[in-house]
């Protein structure tokens, strides 16, 4: 049935007409794989070490003890989309995952054909680094 090419013909316009209406387009992916390459985890959250000063009452030594404090940002006032899980544990253990960078980069360097380039070239982060100039070229 799908040999048909009146079947084949159909489907196509079935799925360009999804594409449309979906408002989905190869610039579009390309933006949001760049955008999960570009973010940082420093955009929903900050961290610091603070260190105290703290008498130890048995060696009368003063001892220093460090405490790690994570604020996160007001999701209100920030752009979340990229965010993958947000959770606590039952042992009350914070976990924070963004989309995974690897695979987006990978998926960009895959449709930019870099991958069969590579193959002809030592360095990696060479190619990686051409990879981002090429996208901050094709999204500007």
């Amino acid at each position: 049935m799908l040999t048909k090419p009146n079947v084949k013909e159909y489907l196509a316009k079935c799925e360009e007409k999804a594409f449309k209406n979906a408002d989905l387009n190869a610039e579009y992916v390309l933006k949001r794989l760049k955008k999960i390459v570009d973010d940082d985890i420093s955009n929903y959250m900050k961290w610091k070490t603070v260190f105290e000063k703290v008498v130890n009452t048995e060696t009368m030594q003063i001892d220093v003890k460090s405490n790690h404090i994570v604020e996160l940002l007001d999701s209100e006032n920030i752009d979340t989309w990229n965010i993958q899980e947000v959770s606590v544990g039952k042992d009350g253990q914070f976990k924070f995952k963004l989309h995974c960078k690897d695979k987006a980069l990978f998926k960009l360097g895959e449709h930019f054909g870099l991958w069969s380039k590579l193959s002809d070239q030592t360095d990696q982060a060479t190619a990686l680094e051409g990879l981002i100039k090429s996208l901050d070229k094709a999204v500007k």
